[in-house]
């Protein structure tokens, strides 16, 4: 696949299913490292392709408990450098008025306070996500954009509003794109400037869009009839007549053979040679004196917990998943044993019910990384941030754990006072904050493990099948079903690391202790 994409072009790659026109921008976009990619005639390196382009994806990877005023404003604090000569309040002023600017150009001041959504939160629509997706890359003035089937998804309507306002920015900024799509309505496939037709990884056509790959498979003995989508004309030849799929005729031989594809050969020879050669020269001084990444770690720790973890912090499903559910927990159990007396049959109880404590929550906090929303959806929202450079890895992970830990010590705060007095556990103020203590430490380390499994094994299964096993393990030789001298030698090494024996072992010493 050989060709030129001019600046200040609005490029579509199209082509059937399995085309690779994804593969395409990966590789064009630097993600991939296969071929040879030039940017004004010089080979850029990653850092550099990450300053100067921006890459959307085919799926819309944001946190839904932010607002769309919540999620740009965020990009722009991670991705807008201070400037040299501005305070710290002016720098503030105009981030917040670029990302004014950019709401207004892609028409989201309607939504700008709506969250973004997902599958538990009712968010925005299909289309003025993906506009937020383009208004978060436009803060940076890419001079361009790879965008993965922003179409996808989106009615007729929604999917042309998104491409004129691709062709606004295009004429008003200059901003170059390149775009797979497919099979776009009339409309939408008229505003490309140039097209890029692949089949089976290989090219059909690239060139000049709007009526010129109609006459080109036209002289192909393919002729454009009338009134037929021109998009699905060329899809749909290429999909009966190709020898690839059971025809008899070879696109992609005859593009080879034609004077176009001789065109665009020259054209990458020239520009590789007469090309601008800033951007080489920007290159090499970008990559030894400045990090791709906007702010130091400082920063951008606190950009991540004031502008990604207080959003999220103040969202009821992370109230409610944090401490309604422990609360409700606490009042069920504290129902079945209120009221404990110092008998043999109380004292077994009350062994019981110290056991249960310490595995209810671990089995509720492994369970919500998994199953309700931490890694699950959030993996998608990081793997993109992280490759456009938002923050660095390090930083993110410990965002997450003090975004967490206010509210794990409330929770288990809570989830302690109300098992603690209702059971009537020893009455000494000492017991109770050594209790409470070792709740919110059991929590604390329920909750790292759990992220630290989903987070490392990826998929929705395996996590899901590893943590309860994972846990029944570390449950079965606590020492409540199992005394530890019977405990068979080939788990006994477990028995040491048990997170769980450990802190029943800590509650059972902390309540009968003389």
């Amino acid at each position: 696949v050989t060709g030129t994409v001019y600046s200040g072009d609005l490029c579509a790659v199209m082509g059937p299913s399995g085309a690779g026109k994804t593969t395409l921008l990966d590789v064009v976009s630097k993600r991939k490292t296969e071929g040879k990619v030039y940017f004004d005639g010089a080979v850029p390196s990653t850092s550099t392709v990450k300053k100067y382009t921006a890459y959307i994806q085919q799926q819309d990877c944001f946190f839904g408990g932010a607002t769309v005023h919540e999620t740009i404003l965020f990009a722009a604090m991670a991705k807008l450098p201070k400037r040299d000569e501005a305070s710290r309040a002016e720098d503030l002023d105009d981030k917040r008025r670029r990302v004014d600017e950019v709401i207004k150009q892609l028409n989201l001041t309607r939504c700008a306070d709506t969250y973004m959504g997902n599958r538990l939160i009712r968010g925005v629509s299909g289309g003025e996500m993906k506009r937020t997706a383009v208004a978060c890359a436009m803060l940076i003035s890419p001079r361009c954009m790879f965008l993965d089937e922003p179409t996808s998804g989106l009615d007729s309507a929604m999917a042309q509003e998104v491409v004129m306002n691709l062709r606004a920015l295009q004429r008003k900024q200059g901003c170059t794109f390149v775009v797979t799509i497919h099979q776009p309505a009339p409309a939408v496939f008229d505003a490309f400037d140039s097209l890029v037709l692949l089949n089976y990884g290989r090219l059909a056509y690239w060139g000049p869009g709007r009526a010129a790959p109609l006459d080109f498979f036209a002289e192909q003995g393919f002729p454009y009839r009338a009134g037929y989508n021109a998009a699905e004309y060329l899809i749909d030849t290429l999909n009966t007549h190709d020898k690839e799929t059971g025809g008899t005729h070879d696109f992609e031989k005859y593009y080879e053979e034609s004077p176009l594809r001789a065109a665009n050969v020259a054209s990458v020879k020239d520009a590789n040679v007469n090309g601008f050669r800033e951007l080489a020269v920007e290159s090499s001084a970008h990559d030894t004196k400045a990090s791709k990444f906007a702010n130091g770690n400082a920063r951008e720790l606190w950009v991540l917990l004031r502008y990604k973890g207080i959003p999220r912090m103040k969202h009821p499903i992370f109230v409610v998943t944090r401490l309604g559910l422990y609360v409700l927990l606490a009042g069920l159990l504290s129902s079945f044993f209120y009221g404990q007396d110092r008998n043999i049959g109380g004292i077994l109880n009350t062994t019981g019910i110290l056991f249960i404590a310490v595995i209810v929550p671990c089995f509720m906090a492994q369970a919500r990384s998994v199953f309700v929303e931490e890694m699950k959806f959030d993996r998608e929202v990081y793997t993109r941030e992280f490759n456009d450079a938002y923050y660095r890895a390090g930083n993110y992970v410990a965002q997450r754990i003090l975004v967490e830990l206010p509210m794990l010590v409330v929770a288990g705060g809570s989830f302690a006072a109300i098992l603690y007095y209702s059971v009537g556990l020893a009455d000494d103020w000492e017991r109770f904050l050594f209790f409470f203590l070792a709740n919110v430490v059991n929590f604390a380390i329920a909750m790292l493990i759990g992220f630290s499994i989903a987070s490392g094994i990826s998929g929705e299964v395996g996590p899901a099948v590893f943590l309860p096993v994972f846990t029944t393990l570390n449950m079965l030789v606590g020492g409540f079903f199992i005394r530890k001298a019977t405990i068979h030698v080939v788990w006994k090494w477990l028995y040491w690391i048990s997170f769980i024996q450990w802190t029943w072992s800590a509650l059972m010493v902390n309540e009968f202790e003389a």
